[in-house]
């Protein structure tokens, strides 16, 4: 079976809300035969954050990891997304910043528990 990864990761406040980024990492994963769970094609751009979060965080549920974006810290709702994530006992993957190409690699001590 596929790994269903899901991608998270800085948009509110970025220009074309980071979709590069996200579009960059959905390719990096599929190039390793990995299916990806990429935000940037879930929501439209005006719905209201809040939405856009429930809708996010009920795929994350679907994943069977999830992969931080380059500054993710800096984003409420990559926060939230690591949370879950994190409830549900799956293993995270922080990419590095360098962009080409954005291979995975394992988190900080203390991201997992």
């Amino acid at each position: 079976m596929t790994p269903l990864v899901y991608i998270a990761g800085p948009m509110t406040g970025l220009p074309n809300w980071n979709h590069a980024a996200f579009y960059a990492m959905e390719e990096c994963l599929r190039q390793r035969g990995i299916t990806a769970i990429n935000p940037a094609t879930l929501n439209p751009i005006t719905r209201p954050w809040w939405r856009c979060l429930l809708v996010c965080l009920w795929h994350l549920r679907l994943a069977d990891a999830i992969v931080l974006l380059p500054s993710w810290e800096a984003s409420r709702g990559a926060r939230w997304e690591l949370w879950l994530a994190l409830c549900l006992g799956l293993p995270v993957f922080v990419a590095p910043m360098q962009a080409e190409p954005p291979a995975i690699a394992p988190p900080p001590s203390g991201v997992v528990h």
